[in-house]
């Protein structure tokens, strides 16, 4: 049994010629290969309807006559209109690769499959457009037909949302005149505004904007806005068309093997007259067909066309991002920091005494040497990154996370030239050019969230956050816009943080706990048998240190006692035996770092 399809289209336009050629080669493939029509081949029978309401009603109820299982066009919304009533009523999928009207729905007409994308999405396209750049009202261009008229109530809609408006509408007839054109354009030359969106047919959208041209309406001070028709002509995808011939030939097998027809009681009722109404009949596969062809997942050249729900992550709230999406209130705060080398805690004055302590242990005992560096290198004495202030005063090159907004922060507001900064892509990058440092080909210090470079310090106790946090911004969680979703978001998040959740998963998974204190690391967790050699000597060092430094403590208490009994004998006396305890303590004391040696 044959199977007829009526691709309702103007072959003389490029969207027609392109949609024929498509529809012959998908026909042939389908005949070619047995396994998909198990033997049945299908039949393929067009007609030009040229854009008319009345021509398309009556080329359906001709092929109506036949058994028809599908119906793919049209090209204009006027004739999917009265299609879709025909298609609705035989039971007949009708697939369209071009009807954009918002109101061709699917509750209206169940039967009617759109295979482009509604002109609701465009025109909230466009009036994100005007909402970016702060624009208030615009002027309407528009073809007044059902195509034009419910596209631009569909934008005003979505102007109103975003607290806008159309200012002025300008309709124009199908197939309008130049002076028609003309007489249209010099009445919106005297109005006010200057933001014109353009919602046409290719068939004279084309010869509007050439009168504008004309009318010196193209120059400065003017912005022209074009709806889906102006890409219709610069070309146009059609792999779709073979696509959705592909896709009935394939649901039409799964239909049982069984292609059967019913008559239409409704008609026998009617004086048939000329017309062979009686030989009109209803696809009973059409609905099993037509669910099917809902469940299609096509992709044309550009790749499939996706609507997001909610993005979900560490999503950084920023100015330019807000104009795009609504997002949550924060749930962690985390503006822009510097990571660099950890500074020294020393006071000026323990350094003295540190430096002094080394240079005696150095004269004790040069094997010591080993143990001293590894004490300077651990407790870096300075470091000269203080903050951002000082990144800004000097060429020092700069690490950035590769790929996020840090990098055209630097260059953008704090006009860091772009040659300073180098991209990193991990938390080993970050240690790696850290420890190289600007003279050995890593970077001075990093900028990056706080929540990242404190995840970064957790586990690498020499590096830290010098200055201040210099910008203030948070991670929350992306809606599309106008979505009830984020406030719902934001007062669970809002929960989370008064019940402390929040800050109990902080620091738990950012706060600083691999270490302590390096020196103890060091000294208790040797990494080999060379620096656990050094180590013990350290420790008996100190050991040494700490017995020498309470004998000293005992024999001074022992002189205290003597000097407080002299001072009963006599002032000469005790000022004899005074002198003679501070030479014997001196005394002591020499003696007692020699025979440590």
């Amino acid at each position: 049994m044959d199977g007829l399809l009526l691709p309702a289209a103007l072959f003389h336009s490029e969207i027609g010629k392109v949609g024929k050629v498509a529809l012959e080669a998908a026909v042939e493939d389908v005949n070619s290969d047995p396994a998909v029509l198990r033997g049945t081949k299908l039949r393929l029978t067009m007609h030009d309807i040229n854009y008319s309401g009345f021509m398309a009603m009556v080329d359906a109820l001709q092929f109506m006559e036949n058994d028809t299982v599908a119906i793919i066009g049209s090209l204009s919304s006027i004739t999917a209109h009265v299609i879709a009533h025909i298609a609705n009523e035989f039971q007949v999928p009708l697939l369209s690769f071009a009807a954009t009207d918002p109101t061709l729905s699917s509750l209206q007409y169940p039967f009617f499959v759109r295979t482009t994308l509604n002109d609701l999405y465009q025109m909230a396209a466009i009036a994100d457009i005007v909402e970016y750049f702060e624009w208030r009202e615009i002027i309407a261009i528009y073809v007044d037909d059902d195509y034009g008229r419910n596209g631009i109530a569909a934008l005003a809609d979505q102007l109103a949302k975003k607290r806008c408006q159309i200012s002025y509408k300008a309709p124009l007839k199908a197939q309008a005149s130049r002076t028609e054109i003309t007489d249209v354009l010099v009445k919106v030359a005297l109005t006010e505004s200057r933001i014109l969106v353009i919602h046409t047919t290719p068939a004279w959208g084309l010869d509007v904007l050439d009168v504008a041209q004309y009318l010196g309406m193209m120059g400065s001070g003017y912005v022209w806005i074009a709806t889906n028709w102006f890409s219709t002509i610069r070309g146009h995808e059609f792999t779709p068309s073979h696509q959705k011939q592909w896709k009935i030939s394939k649901d039409l097998s799964h239909c049982g093997g069984n292609i059967s027809f019913s008559k239409d009681s409704k008609l026998s009722e009617l004086d048939r007259g000329s017309l062979h109404l009686d030989a009109m009949s209803i696809f009973n596969g059409g609905k099993l067909l037509c669910d099917n062809i809902l469940l299609a997942n096509l992709t044309g050249l550009t790749g499939p066309y996706q609507v997001f729900d909610a993005a979900i992550g560490d999503i950084a709230i920023i100015t330019e991002r807000t104009k795009m999406v609504d997002f949550t209130q924060p749930y962690i705060e985390s503006g822009l920091v510097v990571g660099g080398t950890r500074e020294s805690t020393i006071s000026a004055l323990g350094r003295m005494v540190l430096v002094i302590w080394l240079f005696v242990v150095l004269i004790i005992n040069s094997s010591y040497t080993a143990s001293l560096a590894s004490i300077l290198t651990v407790l870096q004495l300075s470091s000269h990154v203080k903050g951002i202030e000082t990144l800004l005063t000097t060429n020092d090159p700069i690490g950035y996370q590769q790929g996020s907004f840090a990098g055209d922060y630097l260059i953008n507001e704090l006009g860091i030239h772009k040659s300073r900064l180098i991209p990193l892509n991990s938390p080993e990058d970050y240690a790696e050019a850290l420890r190289k440092g600007p003279k050995n080909g890593g970077v001075a210090a990093v900028v990056d969230q706080r929540a990242y470079i404190e995840l970064f310090l957790s586990t690498r106790c020499e590096f830290s956050i010098v200055g201040q946090e210099f910008t203030k911004n948070g991670w929350g969680f992306a809606f599309p816009r106008d979505s009830p979703l984020p406030v719902d978001m934001s007062t669970a998040i809002l929960k989370l943080s008064e019940d402390g959740e929040l800050q109990r998963i902080h620091d738990k998974w950012l706060m600083r706990s691999a270490c302590s204190s390096q020196v103890a690391t060091m000294l208790r967790s040797p990494k080999s048998t060379g620096s656990s050699s050094r180590s013990a000597r350290l420790q008996r060092f100190l050991s040494f240190v700490d017995k020498k430094k309470e004998d000293v403590r005992n024999r001074f208490k022992r002189r205290e006692l003597e000097r407080d009994s002299n001072r009963s004998n006599g002032g000469k006396e005790s000022t004899s035996a005074s002198n003679n305890s501070r030479i014997e303590l001196s005394s002591n004391k020499r003696v007692s770092f020699g025979s440590g040696v």
